[in-house]
């Protein structure tokens, strides 16, 4: 499929409903029932059927213009003319699971929305009620007609699926599929396992974020478009943002999917053929994450089996971010990745800490019994734009308060430490581990080994913003860490990866977002300790 000669025109619309395709008999029955019946009871509306070798004994009603020839250079004009047109599936062929009509394809490229007749294996193709409409009867098509007055929705993301999946480019690289893996089937020379295939070979990414809107998860689909990847960005909004990933909608290389990942997975992510998985969906802040303290170990106990069970499905590396809470309020330190923490299993951070640390146990039991590949990174203290003003971690709370001329809030006396990692500088880390060979089989830390108090964190942020607020002491809160700090030998040895960015550079470009996010109109703004009403906070270690 062309996508370029298939793509949405803007021009007057013509028809209401349009059928292109040739004169079937086996095809005629369902023509007449979902295209000539509708036009006899919607005399008020326009049809159109175009394409050679219909019977004159054919009864059209008179509000059906009929087009005997159509060049293929006019089709992408005959569907842009059109609020929606038909799909009709010869009966031979919906035996066989797929329409051979590339009608169907030509118009889901304009962003035209089309109404199907239903036939086993369309849901492989389109999502119904999503990417298509379906109907079995003239009532079903009628109530289309007269209801849907706008089902642009339905259009674009059938476009979308296109791009994604049924471009030329892609048959290209199906077809390439296809020949290495029969080359090494015949030579034994190379795995046939379609994990090794998929991540070894060099073609293109296909890559699912969960948590895809979210602070890091907007950075890392940002570099993965960058990187030419295609990205379907998977979220259920809680704490994800959609002005976070806005600037990427308009591309034909990034999907959206609002979906909480503890449900059942939408069947269409199965056919994506995903190369990689980057599992980041929990809401990562303890004013968040203790909100709801159920949802979040199903998140991430269940979400996480959830799209293990689909990378093994795919045949996708699936990497894991994990965090720095798994060691607890340590014992050790700094924390190296042999260490095995000191958490509290019953406290109010437990479901966010155990239920990280469950994550771990479910991927490396997948790795173990090669059902898939994986990669765990524990992620320390990382900040950057597009964190949210309320999400409790330190950072965001010190430049939120001080740049709104709020009391800055320190929890104890501010000599527990922190490191803090720049999100850049933790994305680049990511992408370096899931595409590491060496990294197989073990958890790896990413963060900041530059260790501070948060007195000196606020003391730096006050003298940057030129805030004259004053400091208030909180009572420390519950299993709130006292150290943190990582040893990052493992990911300098296999990553070749450690921070490039200054706490100074990074503390500057986020001052700067969260200024220009408090003076926008995007959502409501405030310091997060802007009442003192509100339930104490907690400050994130991650």
């Amino acid at each position: 499929m062309d996508a370029d000669a298939y793509a949405p025109r803007q021009l007057p619309k013509i028809w209401d409903l349009s059928y292109l395709g040739t004169y079937s008999p086996d095809r005629q029955p369902a023509l007449e029932k979902l295209l000539i019946e509708p036009a006899r009871r919607l005399p008020h509306l326009k049809f159109v059927v175009a394409g050679p070798q219909y019977p004159q004994s054919i009864d059209w009603p008179a509000n059906v213009e009929r087009i005997e020839h159509l060049p293929p250079d006019e089709h992408a004009d005959f569907y842009a003319a059109s609020r929606f047109t038909l799909n009709v599936t010869r009966a031979n062929m919906i035996a066989a699971g797929r329409s051979p009509s590339v009608r169907l394809f030509e118009a889901a490229a304009c962003a035209t929305p089309v109404i199907s007749d239903r036939w086993d294996g369309l849901d492989r193709l389109f999502e119904p009620g999503h990417e298509i409409l379906l109907a079995d009867s003239s009532d079903d098509v009628v109530k289309l007609l007269h209801h849907a007055q706008s089902a642009d929705e339905i259009g674009n993301a059938a476009r979308r699926r296109v791009l994604s999946e049924d471009t030329s480019d892609h048959r290209a690289l199906q077809l390439e599929r296809f020949l290495e893996e029969a080359v090494a089937r015949r030579s034994q020379r190379i795995s046939t396992n379609p994990r090794e295939l998929r991540v070894k070979r060099g073609t293109e990414r296909v890559a699912l974020v969960t948590g895809g809107a979210g602070f890091i998860g907007s950075h890392l689909c940002d570099r993965l478009i960058e990187e030419g990847a295609r990205v379907v960005c998977l979220d259920n909004f809680l704490t994800g943002r959609r002005s976070n990933i806005a600037h990427l909608e308009e591309e034909g290389r990034f999907e959206v999917i609002d979906q909480d990942i503890i449900g059942d997975l939408p069947p269409r992510l199965r056919r994506m053929g995903f190369t990689h998985i980057y599992h980041l969906a929990c809401a990562a802040s303890p004013p968040h994450y203790q909100a709801d303290p159920e949802h979040t170990m199903l998140t991430n106990v269940v979400g996480t089996s959830n799209v293990l069970g689909l990378a093994e499905e795919c045949g996708a590396r699936l990497l894991l971010t994990s965090t720095s809470e798994v060691y607890g309020d340590p014992e050790v330190h700094p924390q190296p990745e042999e260490y095995r923490g000191w958490v509290n299993c019953t406290g109010p951070r437990a479901c966010y800490d155990e239920g990280k640390r469950a994550a771990e146990t479910l991927a490396f039991d997948y790795r173990r019994s090669g059902r898939a590949e994986v990669r765990v990174a524990r992620i320390f203290n990382t900040y950057g734009p597009r964190m949210r003003s309320d999400d409790g971690r330190v950072v965001s709370n010190v430049i939120c308060q001080a740049l709104a001329g709020d009391d800055i809030t320190i929890y104890g006396d501010g000599s527990q430490t922190r490191s803090f990692c720049f999100v850049n500088d933790l994305v680049r880390g990511l992408m370096l581990l899931m595409d590491s060979e060496r990294a197989d089989g073990m958890p790896v830390n990413l963060g900041n080994p530059t260790e501070m108090t948060v007195r000196e964190l606020v003391s730096l942020v006050k003298e940057m913003t030129g805030s004259s607020s004053r400091v208030v002491k909180r009572p420390l809160p519950e299993d709130d860490p006292k150290r943190r700090k990582p040893i990052i030998s493992r990911a300098e040895e296999l990553l070749g990866w450690q921070p490039e960015v200054s706490l100074q550079e990074g503390l500057e470009e986020t001052i700067r977002w969260f200024d220009e996010d408090r003076r926008s109109k995007r959502a409501p703004w405030r310091g997060i300790a802007a009442s003192e009403s509100e339930a104490p906070l907690v400050q994130a270690a991650e």
